[in-house]
């Protein structure tokens, strides 16, 4: 099953930073990959307003997901303090790896989607890897990854992904 790793910050705030409730666009832009057949991973970093943002509103999301046919698959919360050393995220994969060991996903099979720290955890763990820029979360730094596509947004990552034919 196709499988889509989103970095926290761009679903808890979307294309809209700091918003809430949960834009529109953004649920539907989260329900077409669902019913595209991907599951969607949420990867949420330690820092404390983004894991507030994501907890204020990942009820919310579920709900509206569930009415349009989509869901969040998982969500994966580094439990660190911020500011504690650990290896959950970038540049380290403690989250990934442990997402990818307990719901037996295949990495060739999955992208990771976020800015370019992110990407560069997926395009080196065998994942197709897609920085997310432009509208949505944080700004896509100048000099792009080579084999790195960039997304403008959410919205422009559903786009990229169901208008290709590999994950």
């Amino acid at each position: 099953m196709k499988t889509v790793f989103i970095q926290g910050e761009f679903v808890a705030c979307g294309d809209r930073p700091g918003a809430a409730p949960p834009a529109p666009e953004l649920i539907a832009a989260l329900a077409r990959l669902g019913q595209a057949g991907y599951r969607v991973i949420v990867i949420a970093g330690s820092q404390l307003q983004e894991i507030e943002a994501l907890q204020s509103v990942q009820n919310a999301i579920q709900q509206q997901l569930a009415r349009l046919g989509g869901r969040l698959y998982a969500v994966m919360v580094c439990p660190h303090a911020p500011g504690e050393r650990c290896r959950c995220h970038a540049p380290d994969r403690g989250l990934l790896d442990e997402a990818i060991t307990r719901l037996r996903i295949d990495p060739s099979q999955a992208c990771l989607a976020g800015n370019r720290a992110f990407a560069v955890l997926g395009s080196g763990m065998g994942a197709r890897a897609l920085v997310i820029g432009g509208d949505g979360g944080s700004a896509v730094e100048a000099d792009p990854l080579p084999g790195v596509a960039r997304c403008d947004g959410l919205h422009g990552l559903v786009e990229h992904l169901l208008g290709s034919e590999t994950v």
